[in-house]
């Protein structure tokens, strides 16, 4: 099963627990029907919002952790594919026409 279709299979089977409790077709006491059910989604929103801002933020903060691929990132052929001096070269003739 791919990555797509294990989400989508989650999906479907968070949402219709939560359809089968918010047509009352699970018994539940009422105060938990009028007042929690209801708001299920709006928090379930708000967790996932404050889960990815704490994966930004480690992110961030572990950002300078990455010493040996930063400095193979330094040296790769591919952002520096010509000598700087041929740049500057290949500048200077573009200008002069």
């Amino acid at each position: 099963m791919t990555r797509a279709q294990q989400t989508i299979s989650i999906a479907l089977l968070v949402s219709s627990v939560y359809l089968a409790l918010y047509l009352r077709l699970v018994p539940l006491p009422a105060v938990v029907q009028t007042e929690i059910v209801p708001i299920l989604p709006f928090w379930a929103l708000v967790s996932f919002g404050a889960y990815l801002l704490v994966r930004l933020g480690w992110g961030v903060l572990t950002f300078n952790d990455y010493t040996v691929q930063d400095s193979t990132l330094e040296t790769s052929p591919i952002l520096h594919p010509l000598p700087l001096a041929s740049v500057e070269n290949g500048a200077q003739l573009m200008y002069k026409a």
